[in-house]
Order: C-alpha cells, then sequence, then structure tokens
C-alpha cells in the first residue's frame, strides 16, 4: 500500500468521525473508526521524514 493510499484510507476515516461528532444519534462506532487516522497520519508524517535526503530544508 502506497501512502497516498494510506492518506487517503485515513482521509475517509476522520471524515467518518467527523460525521459522527457533528450528526447526533449516529452509531459510536464511527467514532471508534475515525480515532485510526491519527495513528496513519502520523505514520505517514514520520515516513516521509525518514524518507527525505535534506533535513535543513525542514
Amino acid at each position: 500500500m502506497t501512502s497516498t493510499m494510506l492518506k487517503i484510507l485515513a482521509l475517509i476515516f476522520i471524515f467518518l468521525d467527523h460525521i459522527a461528532e457533528f450528526i447526533p444519534g449516529v452509531p459510536i462506532w464511527l467514532h471508534w473508526i475515525g480515532r485510526v487516522s491519527a495513528p496513519i497520519f502520523f505514520f505517514c508524517m514520520v515516513w516521509g521524514f525518514n524518507g527525505t535526503t535534506s533535513y535543513l530544508k525542514i
């Protein structure tokens, strides 16, 4: 799975979490799915930082 696919998957998860946050009466499992998105984004961030060749530009 590429990092772009991971980011799109995390985006879908965070969208479901936002739906559960702002619309009353939705199932609680939408919150649980949405909480998975932050570790995915953090993983992609660290993966991209480790893959860079110039740390001074950051």
